[in-house]
């Protein structure tokens, strides 16, 4: 769970009040998360200037410069009010996917890599000759897919491929180093200012790695969903975007074809799924549970009836596990805060878990079978004399072909509750075990956020938002932009950014301001803007139709559109590559060009 700052902006400004020193930073960092500017995101700005599919947008460390690449291989820099103010020939003959300002250099040099597999530096404010200068060509890769920057060496940076090296350049170099050769595609590369010395690798077939870039012949953490790598399906195993928090303790992900994961990367945290230690714990024969008992005798009758009416607020069952969550969370903020729960309370949040265990396991979308089985078993380490718990932990086990743990739970439920548990699910014969090598050196998430769609094309992002890493946003196949908060795991913002899909999500380093890109040629900024009844200033001000700019925040339908996202067939149709083909036409390129928008 993500644990907020302990100071609120209301601290903050009676810190001011009572003249209490507070640093800048500090200010920026709790104004730039405020909940009510986040709700508050619509559309402010309509960035024109590129003829292509807009691939690559990145921020500068001071937030006062944005850099673009595109399909048409010109690279834009814009300035944070949406105005152009260069733009220039990359030297690229593909579609470029990356595009990074080098540190330390008054953002005048830009590192960019394009499907041809060539990486330029062009110099787009020479003080020699006024103009675009390139400095460096190097033409050694495939596609090149991600840009990372070197965090020890201001003229360094990395580069990643779908020939599956890393590479390494210097701009005072002519040739690039090879620093790791994976023998399969890296769709994704991410390093940390906080930690230099990592790098974390999307590998196509391997899940995610993290390295030391000092000695890459072994990787220091292994990451996979449990319901990917750990239970032997290696579909959602190819990661299209990566990137450390600002502190360099967690990395998000974007799985292709499944969702978006935060993992925990502390190194010296003993690695391996904390599920499968908690399965072998609470089925411990030797438990004394004499004092213990159901939940549900102990929870008061308003909560359970609650509880009861949860299942009803959506087809799915999404918007009682939307409202479960935030129950959850709320508990656990008391724990936090108090640091222990009395035997009510702890009663509630496992009959809340429980809850929602049951309700994932009802909806069943991608992942969802391991998001029940994590609920279910935190609800037993809180009250193990839970009939229903249980039997549903070994539906859960048995869904994914666990039937050996599935047998040793039943026999615990007859141990427990005195009788056989209902007719559950009929097991198929075929039997998976748990690997124990696998799971030792695998790290599973500690967060999911679920509803966006991640298959059409393979450079698709997801990334920390906010002063104190307070939110995840992610693109989606549905054009829409996903706004999730950490405190809860729920959608707090839904808006419609893109005709076709959303790839790009940037967060400005410092405002609440993101932009966004995908599929059009465009780029949309969105900042907070209080939204009123004037008709005629919303006119004036909208930068773009205003029945279309109302039209964009569908927060409201988060319901439809997650199942709309899960319950349609997950993969590329020939329709899709049709629908890109068209796209480019229009725009009087070539359907060769289409590869652009390759999915994994």
């Amino acid at each position: 769970m993500y644990h907020y700052p302990q100071k609120s902006f209301h601290d903050l400004l009676k810190s001011i009040r009572f003249g209490q020193t507070v640093n800048y930073p500090e200010i920026e960092q709790t104004i730039c998360s405020q909940p009510t500017w986040i709700e508050q995101l619509q559309l402010s700005n309509v960035l024109r200037g590129h003829d292509g599919c807009v691939n690559t947008i990145e921020w500068n460390s001071e937030g006062n410069l944005l850099v673009s690449g595109s399909d048409d291989r010109q690279i834009t820099v814009w300035n944070k009010d949406g105005h152009e103010v260069t733009n220039f020939a990359s030297g690229h003959d593909g579609n470029i996917f990356a595009a990074k300002f080098l540190r330390n250099c008054n953002d005048s040099k830009v590192a960019s890599g394009a499907a041809d597999g060539s990486v330029v530096v062009n110099q787009w404010r020479s003080v020699e000759s006024g103009c675009c200068e390139r400095l460096r060509e190097w033409r050694n890769s495939r596609r090149i897919k991600q840009i990372a920057l070197d965090q020890t060496n201001d003229s360094s940076f990395f580069s990643c491929g779908e020939d599956g090296s890393i590479l390494g350049y210097d701009i005072r170099e002519m040739e690039p180093t090879t620093l790791f050769d994976a023998n399969q595609g890296i769709k994704s590369i991410a390093t940390c200012y906080s930690r230099p010395t990592l790098i974390a690798a999307a590998l196509s077939m391997d899940g995610v790695k993290i390295y030391d870039i000092r000695y890459m012949k072994e990787s220091l953490l292994n990451i996979a969903t449990g319901h990917a790598r750990i239970l032997g399906n290696r579909g959602p195993m190819t990661a299209t975007y990566l990137q450390f928090n600002s502190s360099g303790t967690e990395l998000i992900v974007n799985f292709h074809n499944d969702a978006v994961y935060i993992f925990d990367t502390n190194l010296a945290q003993k690695s391996g799924p904390k599920f499968a230690e908690k399965i072998r714990e609470l089925r411990n024969p030797s438990m004394n549970l004499e004092n213990d008992m159901e939940p549900s005798v102990i929870t008061m009758d308003d909560v359970k009836s609650s509880l009861d009416q949860l299942s009803r607020l959506s087809t799915d069952g999404t918007r009682g596990i939307e409202v479960l969550s935030k129950m959850i969370a709320q508990t656990l903020k008391v724990k936090q805060l108090t640091g222990t729960l009395n035997k009510q309370i702890q009663a509630q949040l496992a009959c809340l878990y429980h809850k929602r265990g049951a309700l994932y396991k009802q909806r069943d979308y991608m992942g969802d079978n391991m998001a029940a089985l994590r609920d279910l078993l935190n609800s037993l380490e809180l009250c193990p004399k839970n009939s229903l718990a249980t039997y549903h932990l070994i539906e859960a086990l048995n869904k994914y072909q666990q039937n050996y743990e599935g047998k040793q739970w039943i026999e615990i439920y007859k141990q427990r509750f005195g009788e056989t548990p209902p007719k559950l699910a009929e097991t198929t014969k075929r039997m998976r075990s748990w690997n124990p090598l696998l799971m030792k050196f695998t790290r599973d998430y500690s967060e999911r956020y679920f509803g966006a769609r991640n298959l059409r094309t393979d450079i698709k992002q997801a990334r920390f938002f906010g002063g104190h890493d307070e939110y995840v946003i992610a693109g989606s196949d549905c054009g829409h932009l996903f706004v999730w908060s950490r405190e809860n795991n729920c959608i707090v913002k839904l808006l419609k950014a893109d005709d076709h899909v959303v790839n790009c999500a940037a967060p400005h380093p410092n405002l609440p301001l993101i932009a966004t890109s995908g599929i059009e040629n465009v780029i949309r900024f969105w900042s907070p803007w209080k939204i009123n009844d004037d008709k005629e200033s919303v006119s004036s001000k909208a930068p773009e139709h205003p029945e279309t700019w109302c039209q964009r925040d569908v927060t409201n339908d988060r319901d439809e559109i997650v199942m709309d996202n899960n319950t349609i067939d997950r993969r590329l149709t020939p329709f899709d590559l049709l629908r890109f083909a068209v796209i480019q036409q229009d725009r009087g390129r070539e359907i060769a060009d289409v590869p652009g928008c390759n999915t994994s």
